[in-house]
């Protein structure tokens, strides 16, 4: 290797010294339209270009579109080409883009047009003010001494440069004339095309049959041509004017030939320029001097001269042809010559290495045993590494996923067993309320049931705060934003904690930079967890006198505004290694000091979830802040809010399914009871909570219960209780399943769920609702919270047709225009198009366009009924119809609005009608 490294290096060097490198430049053209001129221009680039060896030339050209030239000019931007050649379609259009380019450092050549700003490095191009007052002088010099001269003016495309200079061009030089008095009859755009120039000639021709102009301008050949040519169209024998355009290119149909025909009187010549925008790109590129404004001159022809310049520049064209010619032999011959250099060098290199090689492999050989036998040695070493690695990371898998299945298994197996502690505290929580409330308590009495009810709500609220990490832990948690007055509601909190800072004679500040800055969009529960928490951690650790400050501020800092929460307490200090560690769950400082336990934790996590950040400031000799910043969302920006979608992640499992001996005979209604009362089936396994809800409830109602699902199911349809309700982790049969089968059911359809649950997820409420359950309540719940909500259900069913009015059970007009009664026509009419047919909640909210869950929630907003109802009513209303004005008997009727039996109509009709099928027809006639 020693001696093959220096030996490389004199091949290179000497392939280097035969060539050297030359620089190359890539020049990049956008061109605004396609025609003959252009055309022209572009080989005039083209040959200029070929000129030189360090020249690429790339040209784009677009037909008359200011859009897809900025496309071109960006590509140009992307691909960093050394200097750009730019023909704007539109002045205004295009100047952001070219700005752009020479902002970026890319020189720019303006190229026929310009554009509304000074960003460019040169412009090459015909005077085009000059060329109008060339066309001006022209004129005047034509229609000398005559009175008055009529012109029509064919203008090219609106915006650019170049129409808009010759225009002011022609004008100036006209306003210059007294002797004559011309007048501009008419004037459009042509947009430098020869058919826009007819069609728009023509047009004008129709509507004004009477105007006869003496000259026709048009700013270049090709539109002056199409004025022509509508001319020739239109015939008559009004006299036809003379042609003048701009261009006077020397190329079959352009405008020297045209003049040599007689079709035009005469044209400008309008120089395509190749040659000098070469020049002035070589010496910009080459940082050579050069003129910012370079003008391409110009001048008249008409048939004093025509002929002569033809036959000037067909001599030219042949001469650049035989130059062509011979500019291509030259460069294959020098391509030759490269080649063959080139592969001479190549030959050398080759011979110089292969006698390098040579002499190399010799020591190679004798090096190749003993390197063959290290490397076989380091082989086997690293194949035994490998599968030791290898065998490591598969047990590594296993332990891992034999980890996760536990820890899935531990959190499911906590989760449900947190849900199961809220059901005995239902039962004691609710006892505890009943016992508070009676009268003639002693006080020792009164103390120590307060003490039992406020460490039982300080459980439940440990609980809930568990379930609540759990949720966030598995990715459920939701945002459920509504409008709220953040200061109002924080504010409404302070009162809860007078007793204890009286006592321990604390001062607890609120502190509101902006009391109107805070109606804003927020999820109340999480912000009120997260309060809670600041605040109860602040008193945690505050001694006593000290002082709590909340400070509530708003900030329109960038990119989003937000707003600051911090709760600041005296009398504590948190060094700054362990404040990242106090977020951590049971996090104690030091073996003196109190453990956080897992507030401070769900407060990380709840503020995470409302997209904020949480700090902490400290300091030995003031204190300890606590800072949440949360986004600030103002109401008028909130979106719908969707529905919680997805199930439930957690099991049901049941844990304590045991009977303790508590005395359950209503197997059947009581019939002994009062026949006038309401019934009410109770589902739950739970043999305390079925007679803890039995008590409550057999006051007022006759209550039936069961400890399942299949037997709750089973008496619902035996017995047709006014509401059932059912627990929903129930082994077996849950309270899904069983409020899905009496909702599907046409039997029992119609009857009242109430779902009760120890879970607050709201995917669980939503799947509630998906079932068809008509009320959610939370264990543990408030007595009377549960009658209230059972009253309200039965109340709802009771005046089903007082909601709506038995008129419009006879089909009288709904008398609501809101949204929602529309919702409810959209529902009245699929039912009666599908009266023969059997339809689910699922089919009616499929056929509106919704969840069931939002169907449930729309419904209710202005009706109070569930679909189910509103189907029941719809089928009612149609078989009172049918009896009433068409004559069909009872059965018949049923049968046709889509009841399967007669027996089940009757026992429907009576439950909204108060009346038999007959009893009614009696009545009403």
């Amino acid at each position: 290797m020693r001696i093959l490294l220096p030996l490389l290096l004199v091949c290179l060097l000497a392939v280097s010294c035969v060539q050297q490198r030359k620089s190359h430049f890539t020049i990049g053209v956008s061109q605004c339209s396609e025609d003959q001129w252009r055309e022209r221009a572009n080989a005039e680039l083209r040959r200029e270009a070929s000129f030189f060896d360090d020249l690429d030339l790339e040209i784009r050209s677009v037909a008359d579109n200011s859009e897809e030239q900025i496309k071109d000019v960006e590509y140009f931007i992307d691909r960093k080409v050394d200097l750009l050649v730019i023909s704007p379609n539109e002045s205004s259009a295009l100047t952001p883009v070219v700005s752009k380019a020479f902002r970026s450092g890319i020189p720019v050549i303006l190229f026929d047009r310009k554009i509304d700003v000074e960003d460019y490095t040169a412009y090459v191009g015909a005077d085009n003010r000059l060329i109008g007052v060339e066309i001006g002088e022209y004129l005047k010099t034509t229609y000398a001494g005559r009175p008055r001269f009529n012109l029509l003016v064919l203008r090219g495309t609106e915006d650019s440069s170049a129409d808009t200079e010759r225009y002011e061009g022609l004008i100036t030089s006209l306003l210059d004339d007294r002797a004559s008095k011309w007048q501009i009859v008419a004037e459009y755009y042509g947009n430098f095309t020869r058919k826009d120039a007819f069609s728009q000639t023509v047009a004008w021709l129709k509507a004004n049959p009477d105007v006869h102009p003496d000259a026709v301008i048009a700013f270049n050949d090709q539109m002056a041509l199409g004025a022509r040519d509508a001319w020739n169209e239109a015939g008559g024998d009004s006299p036809v004017p003379a042609f003048f355009g701009v261009d006077a290119l020397p190329v079959p149909g352009g405008g020297l030939e045209a003049i040599l025909n007689g079709t035009l009187t005469a044209s400008f010549i309008y120089s395509a320029g190749g040659e000098q925008i070469i020049d002035v790109a070589r010496r910009i590129l080459n940082h050579i001097s050069f003129e910012r404004t370079n003008y391409l001159n110009t001048a008249s022809v008409d048939l004093t001269n025509a002929r002569v310049l033809k036959l000037q520049l067909d001599q030219i064209d042949k001469a650049q042809e035989k130059l062509d010619a011979m500019s291509g032999r030259y460069q294959e011959s020098m391509q030759l010559s490269v080649v063959q250099r080139h592969y001479l060098m190549a030959m050398l290199a080759i011979l110089i290495l292969a006698f390098a090689l040579m002499g190399l492999i010799f020591i190679f050989y004798r090096r190749q045993q003993l390197l063959s036998q290290r490397i076989k040695s380091r082989n086997e070493t690293i194949e035994r590494q490998v599968t030791e690695l290898e065998e490591q990371k598969r047990q590594m898998e296993v332990l891992t996923a034999d980890l996760e299945k536990s820890t899935q298994a531990k959190l499911s197996f906590y989760t449900n067993v947190s849900h199961e502690f809220k059901t005995p505290l239902t039962l004691i929580t609710g006892s505890l309320e009943e016992l508070m409330d009676k009268p003639g308590l002693n006080a020792p009495t009164r103390e120590a049931l307060q003490v039992i009810n406020r460490n039982s709500n300080k459980l439940m609220s440990l609980i809930s705060e568990i379930l609540d990490f759990r949720t966030f832990e598995s990715g459920q948690m939701r945002v459920q934003n509504e409008p709220l007055d953040l200061r109002a509601f924080l504010e409404s909190f302070n009162p809860m904690f007078q007793d204890m800072l009286r006592r321990r004679k604390l001062k607890l500040v609120f502190n509101v930079s902006d009391a109107a800055a805070f109606r804003m969009m927020m999820d109340k529960n999480k912000i009120e967890k997260i309060y809670f928490n600041l605040l109860s951690n602040a008193l945690k650790h505050v001694g006593a006198g000290g002082m709590i400050v909340v400070g509530l501020q708003r900030s329109e800092a960038v990119p989003m505004p937000h707003f600051q929460l911090s709760v600041f307490n005296t009398g504590s200090y948190i060094p700054p290694e362990k404040r990242e560690e106090i977020f951590r769950m049971f996090y104690r400082m030091d073996t003196d000091s109190e453990s956080t336990g897992i507030g401070l934790t769900l407060t990380a996590s709840l503020v995470q979830v409302l997209g904020g950040s949480i700090s902490v400031e400290s300091d030995p000799a003031i204190g300890t802040k606590f800072i949440v910043d949360i986004p600030f969302q103002a109401v008028a920006e909130l979106t719908p809010a969707r529905e919680p979608e997805g199930e439930s992640l957690y099991t049901r499992r049941r844990l304590i399914a045991e009977d303790e001996g508590i005395s359950l005979q209503d197997d059947i209604l009581d019939e002994a009871a009062d026949p006038g009362k309401a019934s009410v089936l109770l589902i739950d396994d739970n043999s305390d909570m079925l007679h803890y809800i039995k008590g409550l409830l057999k006051p007022d109602y006759r209550v039936l219960v069961a400890q399942d699902g299949e037997k709750g199911l089973g008496k619902a349809r035996q017995y047709l209780p006014d509401v059932v309700v059912c627990d929903i982790m129930m082994p077996g049969m849950d309270g899904y399943a069983v409020c899905r089968a009496l909702k599907e059911s046409q039997t029992t359809r119609h009857i009242p769920v109430i779902l009760l649950t120890a879970c607050s997820l709201d995917e669980q409420k939503a799947q509630g609702y998906e079932s068809g359950a008509d009320a959610y309540i939370q264990k543990p719940f408030n007595p009377s919270v549960l009658k209230a909500r059972i009253q309200n259900l039965m109340e709802k069913n009771e005046s089903m047709g007082e909601t709506f009015g038995n008129d419009w059970l006879l089909g009288r007009k709904i008398g609501a225009s809101s949204e929602s009664a529309a919702l409810v026509s959209k529902l009245k009419s699929h039912v009666e198009e599908n009266m023969d047919k059997d339809i689910s909640v699922e089919d009616l909210a499929s056929s509106l366009g919704l969840s069931k869950a939002s169907l449930y929630r729309k419904l209710h907003e202005v009706t109070d009924q569930s679909p189910v109802d509103l189907i029941r009513l719809i089928r009612l209303r149609h078989a009172v119809n049918l009896i009433r004005y068409e004559g069909r008997d009872i059965s018949e009727a049923a049968f046709k609005s889509g009841f399967n039996s007669a027996s089940y109509f009757s026992r429907t009709f009576q439950k909204y009608y108060k009346m038999s099928p007959r009893e009614w027809i009696k009545k009403n006639g």
